[in-house]
Order: structure tokens, then sequence, then C-alpha cells
């Protein structure tokens, strides 16, 4: 039996959510953020309007020009409190990612977005990564 909301029933539909930045010209990845700053990038979504759901897969590999390691972070709000953001963590890689190493892996993490659409990332960087190509991709699904 599917799930119903004020009688109706809900109906399942997958979210994709994104970043790419094919040749590093972009800029997107290098800003370097630790665990305990307040998150200022947002990853591109569909549909643009997610509210909450279940995060299924998150995929992605970054290549520096530069030789450093790095530790991504995705979470559902930006907040300078750190209690208070980890307890929005979605995901949190292990340090030490390399580069140019594709991860993907299979997840299942409930959430709730603070602002409809918008989940952020921070990429810690051991130094200075410059120039940095790849990708950040992250799926699921939710209930309309």
């Amino acid at each position: 039996m599917g799930l119903f909301y004020q009688g109706r029933p809900l109906l399942k539909q997958s979210f994709r959510y994104w970043r790419t930045d094919e040749d590093g010209a972009d800029d997107i990845f290098e800003t370097d953020q630790a665990f305990t700053d307040t998150f200022t990038l947002v990853l591109a979504g569909d549909p643009i309007d997610l509210a909450s759901g279940r995060f299924l897969t998150v995929t992605y590999s970054l290549t520096p020009t530069n030789a450093v390691t790095y530790q991504l972070f995705l979470a559902g709000w930006a907040n300078a409190d750190n209690v208070l953001q980890a307890s929005q963590t979605i995901y949190a890689s292990a340090a030490g990612k390399a580069s140019g190493t594709f991860y993907q892996y299979e997840i299942d993490v409930v959430i709730d977005l603070i602002t409809p659409g918008v989940i952020y990332y921070a990429i810690d960087w051991s130094g200075a990564p410059g120039n940095t190509s790849g990708f950040i991709w992250v799926s699921g699904e939710t209930y309309q």
C-alpha cells in the first residue's frame, strides 16, 4: 500500500543535485571550508523546490592542479553553530580523498532542507588546490 496525504496518494519522484566544472575555469571547487566554517556553496538541482526526501547516492571526483587531498561535506543548511550544522550534515567523506579518484556511495539518509531546493557543500582542502575540475552529484527520492 502506498503513502497518502489528505486522502491523495503521494507519488515517488527522483531528484538530482549537482555541480560540475569540466576544466576548472569556473572556480566552483577551490573555496576551502572546514566543517567548523559556515557553508556558503550550494548545489544546483531538480526539482528546485525539494524540501525533504532521501539521499540514495553520492558520486564525486575532484582533480586539483596542486598535489592536495580533500574532505567533502553536504548539509541541509548552513549555520555558524557547529552543533546545529553537525545535526544537518547529510554526508561527510573521510579526509584524504585523492585527486582524480571516482567515489560513489550508496547511502540512505533522510533529509529535511531548511530552505527548499538548497543543499550546501563544502570542501576542506589539505592545501591550496589550484584550478580544480570535477563534479559532485547526489540523487535520491521524494514524495509529491
